[in-house]
């Protein structure tokens, strides 16, 4: 698993950041100081900065200076998270060694995309989130009880110690946490395998096939409402499948 250490003094973005993060499947600290920062830093050594913009006077240039200017640190990415979304701050996150930068508001799918590219090399179009929840899969006749892993507006990760082969067509049920709705789509194996990393156990990513419009909207308002909230989805995700 992937380490990102958030670094930001105002407590409701740090949280909010903090939450994204291990919603998404990071591991993630969090520090309130570029001195608490460092010391979470010598502990265990993140594969990822994220640095916010709620130090006073601009002091968010000289962490990420700081950090970059430690032999021991300065090959860690830092994602800059600033309310200006000028050209000049944007410039001054670059000077200060930045890989990239994102402005407030912040976006769920520039935030996902972003880090994905960074520590995966992959810059996927659907948002992903680490979810663990049981699926009945139905494929030639026959019924599995299986567990989804990782699930997103395009498909979910299946554990199983015996993944079916690519191309394998299957019918999933499901209830999505956090929302009481059970929920049937047509889905096909895309990849598998049956060797454990450390970033999934042994199974098959499975390929949403044929989602109509409706479908779509649904998964995409869930997903960034189960990254971000606090409370229930039903509502929203009710509104949507009207």
């Amino acid at each position: 698993m992937k380490n990102i250490l958030v670094i930001e003094p105002f407590e409701f973005d740090r949280e909010y950041l903090s939450r994204i993060v291990t919603r998404l499947g990071y591991g993630c600290r969090s520090s309130d100081s570029a001195e608490s920062a460092y010391e979470t830093m010598a502990e265990e050594r993140p594969d990822l900065v994220i640095c916010g913009d709620g130090f006073p006077g601009d002091k968010e240039y000289h962490v990420c200076q700081l950090i970059k200017g430690n032999p021991v640190f300065t090959r860690i990415p830092i994602v800059m998270v600033h309310s200006d979304s000028g050209e000049a701050s944007r410039t001054r996150a670059m000077e200060a060694g930045c890989t990239d930068f994102i402005s407030k508001p912040i976006r769920i799918r520039p935030l996902f995309q972003c880090l994905e590219e960074i520590l995966s090399g992959s810059r996927r179009k659907h948002i992903r989130a680490a979810m663990t929840f049981p699926v009945s899969v139905t494929t030639e006749g026959e019924t599995f009880g299986l567990e989804s892993t990782s699930f997103g507006e395009g498909g979910m990760y299946l554990r199983s110690d015996s993944p079916w082969d690519r191309g394998t067509c299957m019918d999933l049920q499901f209830s999505l946490p956090r929302l009481d709705r059970n929920i049937k789509l047509p889905g096909e194996v895309v990849y598998s395998t049956s060797i454990p990393t450390q970033e999934s156990p042994p199974g098959m990513g499975v390929m949403f096939t044929n989602l109509n419009d409706s479908y779509q909207s649904f998964l995409s308002v869930y997903m960034e409402n189960h990254l971000t909230s606090r409370t229930p989805l039903g509502e929203v995700a009710n509104a949507v499948m009207v």
